[in-house]
C-alpha cells in the first residue's frame, strides 16, 4: 500500500507544479519502483471518482429535469470503478507507443509516475466543488459553470506536466493532452454502449 509520506510528498509536488514551480518534480519517486507504485494511486482516487460522478449527474438532473439520466445503483458504481481502471491503464499503455514514436521514451517512466500522482491532486482539488453542491451551498447552474472553468484549468495543468516532464514542445504537449481526452471519451462512449451505463 501507499505510505502517508509518499502521498504527502507527491501531493506537495503536484501542488508546486500547479503553481508552475518545477521544484515540485523533486518530490516524486520516478524510479521504476515509483512508476509501478504510482498505479496504486487509483485506490484512494476511486471513492472520490465515484462520488464526483454522482454529483455531476445530480447537477445535470437539476439543470435539466426532463433529461434521461443513469440510475445511481450498484451497477452504476461498478461500471464507474471499471471505467476508472480502464482509464488508468489504457493511457499509460498508449503512451508507450507515442513516446517511442516522437522520441520521448527516455522520459516515459517519470512522466507516467507524475501523471498518475497528479490525478490524486486534481480530484482532491475538485472535491470541494462537489461538496458545496451536495450541501446545497451553490446551485447546479453555478456548479456547472465552475465545472467548466475547472475542466479548463485541469487541461492546462495536464499540458504543463506533459511539457516539463517530457521536455517537449508546446504543440506536442497539446497533442498528447488532446489524445488523452479523446481516448477517455472513446472508452467511456464504447463502454456506455456496451453496458448501458
Amino acid at each position: 500500500m501507499l505510505t502517508v509520506t509518499e502521498m504527502r510528498n507527491a501531493l506537495t509536488g503536484s501542488f508546486l507544479l500547479a503553481r508552475r514551480d518545477t521544484g515540485g518534480l523533486r518530490f516524486f519517486d520516478v524510479s521504476i519502483d515509483g512508476f509501478w507504485r504510482s498505479f496504486l494511486v487509483v485506490v484512494p482516487i476511486a471513492p472520490f471518482y465515484v462520488w464526483y460522478a454522482i454529483q455531476e449527474i445530480e447537477i445535470a438532473r437539476e439543470i435539466n429535469p426532463e433529461g434521461t439520466y443513469l440510475v445511481m445503483n450498484a451497477g452504476f458504481m461498478a461500471t464507474r470503478i471499471i471505467l476508472l481502471v480502464l482509464d488508468w491503464l489504457i493511457f499509460p499503455v498508449a503512451m508507450i507507443f507515442i513516446t517511442r514514436l516522437v522520441g520521448l521514451w527516455p522520459k516515459y517512466v517519470a512522466f507516467i509516475a507524475i501523471y498518475n500522482w497528479s490525478s490524486l491532486f486534481i480530484i482532491l482539488a475538485l472535491a470541494p466543488l462537489a461538496l458545496l453542491f451536495a450541501l446545497g451551498i451553490i446551485s447546479a447552474q453555478m456548479a456547472g459553470l465552475i465545472n467548466l472553468l475547472a475542466a479548463s484549468l485541469v487541461l492546462y495543468y495536464r499540458w504543463y506536466i506533459v511539457r516539463i516532464v517530457l521536455e517537449t514542445t508546446i504543440t506536442t504537449a497539446v497533442m498528447i493532452v488532446s489524445f488523452d481526452v479523446i481516448l477517455g471519451l472513446l472508452v467511456h462512449g464504447l463502454f456506455g454502449r456496451l453496458t448501458g451505463y
